[in-house]
């Protein structure tokens, strides 16, 4: 769902954008999940990797499209993308 205000086309460019910024195999869970609706030990399998890690993948995934449809004014664009990494990373 696209906040209030944004067309349909901006909506997906920042979606797009923010596929773009993720790393291989994040984008490669988020799109297996979203797109293909594949069940979480599947694509476990098939990367090698634990149900556990393909579920951080896609919250930190859903976290970033997020972020990026929330995004309002683009001078202030890098200081969102940090704040909104900063208050979803987990040290």
């Amino acid at each position: 769902m696209m906040p209030e205000g944004m067309s349909r086309e901006e909506g997906i460019e920042r979606a797009n954008r923010a596929l773009r910024r993720m790393s291989h195999r994040q984008r490669e869970v988020y799109l297996a999940v979203r797109i293909d609706n594949a069940d979480y030990r599947d694509i476990a399998e098939r990367l090698g990797i634990t149900s556990k890690q393909v579920e951080r993948e896609v919250a930190a995934a859903i976290r970033q499209v997020g972020c990026a449809l929330r995004e309002r004014r683009p001078e202030a664009r890098w200081r969102r993308w940090l704040r909104c990494l900063r208050d979803n990373l987990r040290w």
